[in-house]
């Protein structure tokens, strides 16, 4: 895969508050141990993320860090995850999962939304 393949462009994100609680709107959510994911159909050719991490989950340094994985893990994953979906990841508890745990956990996040909105 080229690299250019790979980049994160700022298209990829979601950045508004609207954008945000049009995904929230949808009532689309599975729940994990330590996160909260909502889901929704965009109409683009390519998926897009939202990562909201509450003040209560650390400082700073500690949300920014979770941010950067989140994203890193979305870049990595973005070629093989059902198109024209907008995500968004809410983080609950300071936790530090690898990128591989995060790539395996959006994939089937999505896929399982994939499968929802075909049946």
């Amino acid at each position: 895969m080229k690299l250019t393949q790979l980049l994160f462009s700022r298209a990829l994100r979601l950045t508004k508050k609207c954008e945000f609680e049009s995904v929230y709107a949808s009532r689309q959510c599975r729940r994990t141990n330590h996160m909260m994911f909502h889901a929704k159909k965009n109409g683009l050719p390519h998926s897009r993320i939202g990562i909201s991490i509450p003040k209560r989950v650390g400082n700073a340094i500690v949300r920014n860090t979770l941010k950067r994985r989140l994203r890193e893990a979305f870049r990595h994953v973005q070629h093989e995850i059902p198109q024209g979906y907008d995500l968004v990841v809410t983080i609950h508890k300071n936790v530090s999962p690898s990128r591989n745990s995060l790539e395996i956990l959006i994939l089937s996040i999505l896929q399982e939304y994939d499968q929802l909105c075909k049946n």
